[in-house]
């Protein structure tokens, strides 16, 4: 499976609102979390092509994960040492060798879909040596259950 986050579109997107999840400070050391969604109530547009009116969607799932090397403006995006698939599953194997990327871990959670439409990232230890990604199906339509686990 390619990895969503190839596929980031940028816009010219004004992130403002808050999370509808949040992950809790009682959270395993080991266990990432992102947000499940975002509610687009605090999303502008800020350049929106003359006569034309933006309305972003009411809320955006969380659609992938991934690591980058250094924070999000950097477009370094990290790619999988393996992937494993099966029908019910898809889990994603991350090795960070000497210590991290050069310019820190950051892990980015896109949501929206395979564009990848909003990425949150966050700067996160470079002290983990691998992180898997598992993927499952989800309930919830244009979203899929994610857990990440690094060590």
């Amino acid at each position: 499976m390619k990895n969503p986050l190839s596929w980031l579109v940028c816009g010219s997107l004004i992130l403002c609102g808050s999370t509808s999840a949040q992950a809790s400070s009682s959270v395993d050391p080991g266990s990432l979390v992102c947000p499940t969604e975002l509610s687009g109530a605090g999303i502008q547009i800020s350049s929106a092509p003359s006569g034309w009116a933006a309305h972003p969607s009411k809320y955006f799932r969380l659609y992938a994960a991934g690591f980058n090397n250094g924070p999000p403006e950097n477009l370094a995006e990290l790619k999988p040492a393996s992937v494993r698939e099966s029908k019910q599953e898809s889990t994603e194997l991350w090795r960070f060798e000497g210590g991290g990327p050069p310019d820190g871990l950051w892990l980015a959670c896109a949501y929206g879909g395979p564009a990848g439409d909003i990425t949150l990232s966050k700067k996160i230890s470079d002290s983990y040596s691998s992180c898997t990604i598992k993927y499952t199906r989800s309930t919830k339509a244009g979203a899929r259950n994610i857990a990440i686990t690094c060590r």
